[in-house]
Formats: structure tokens, sequence, C-alpha cells
């Protein structure tokens, strides 16, 4: 029962990372790890939402995202896939066309980590340096971009240019920040 409920112990102490107990290890990674890492993205994303910055930086983007094949509101659901694939692919439903929604899901499912993704790279590959960690993330940009230009030729299908209202930059309500942070 000892070893279900704590785990093994590793040089008389309880290692929460190696015990792989119920009531260590099971608890510790999701809430102690996972968690931080999640609600420091939807909080720094919600601050982007909040001061209005998001449409810009879709405007800022836009020409680069041509590129491949998309609008530069390709960006929101891209970088929403850092935290979690799911919603970032269910969010690409506001873009126009089927080619960038194909181009936008195909990206996203190849080449952006997910939080639970990020967490194995930096758990496996963090301990041997921040150049390993920096090579991979890399690696995985250039895949991006090499996919989303094949992509862009290999589809040939008018897109058309975008067309959004850019809302003025506004203060930051941080009483509604922390109230969608925390909807307690």
């Amino acid at each position: 029962m000892h070893d279900i409920l704590i785990g093994r112990l590793i040089n008389g102490h309880i290692d929460f990372l190696e015990s792989w107990g119920v009531l260590t290890t099971a608890l510790y990674v999701p809430f102690a790890l996972v968690l931080p890492y999640i609600v420091t993205f939807y909080f720094v994303l919600g601050l982007l939402e909040d001061t209005g910055y998001l449409p810009r930086l879709a405007v800022m983007l836009d020409t680069i995202m041509h590129r491949f094949g998309m609008h530069g509101y390709a960006i929101v659901p891209t970088i929403l896939g850092f935290g979690c694939n799911v919603p970032a692919i269910l969010a690409t439903r506001v873009l126009e066309s089927k080619k960038e929604r194909f181009i936008a899901v195909t990206l996203i499912a190849i080449a952006i980590p997910c939080a639970s993704l990020q967490a194995l790279i930096l758990g496996l590959v963090g301990r041997h340096g921040i150049q390993y960690v920096g090579i991979i993330y890399l690696t995985l940009f250039i895949v991006w971009i090499i996919i989303g230009l094949i992509l862009n030729y290999g589809i040939k299908v008018f897109t058309p240019e975008l067309l959004i209202e850019i809302p003025p930059y506004r203060a930051l309500p941080w009483r509604l920040t922390m109230q969608k942070l925390c909807p307690l």
C-alpha cells in the first residue's frame, strides 16, 4: 500500500518526480510542474487580448503569413497551440478559406509543441543545456516554415486580403483579467 500511495523512497526520502506514488508524483507533476506553465501562458495571452495587441499582431504578420498561404489572423491559433493544440485547431474556424484552415491545422499539428510537449522537451533535454532545447525549437520553426511554403505552393487557391477592425490600445483591466484567469 505504501508503494501505491507514496511510491518508492529514494535514498530514504520521497522524490516527488521519481517516487511514482498516487499522493506524491501523481499530484506533484500536474499541479507543480504543468499547471504553473499553463496558467502563465493563458495569463499572458489574456493580457495580449485585453490590451488590444492581438489584432495588431495579426496585421503586422499578415505579409509574412501570406507567404505560407494564410492571413495574419492565423497567428492567433498558432500562438494558442503553444498552450494546447485542440483549442488552437478549433480556433482555425475563424479563418476564411478551406486552404487557410488546412494549412493552419497542419502546421499546428506538426510543428507547434503544446504545453505537455514543451514540458517533455524541457524535462528530457533541458538537463543537457539550454542550447539543445533551442536546437529543438529552431528545428520545429524550420519545419513550420518548410511545410508552410510547400503547402502554400501545392494548394493553388486565391487568398483575399485581410480586413479587420483594429481596436484602440486599452489600459489593462486587472480585475477583469484576474477574473478570466481565476473564475471562482
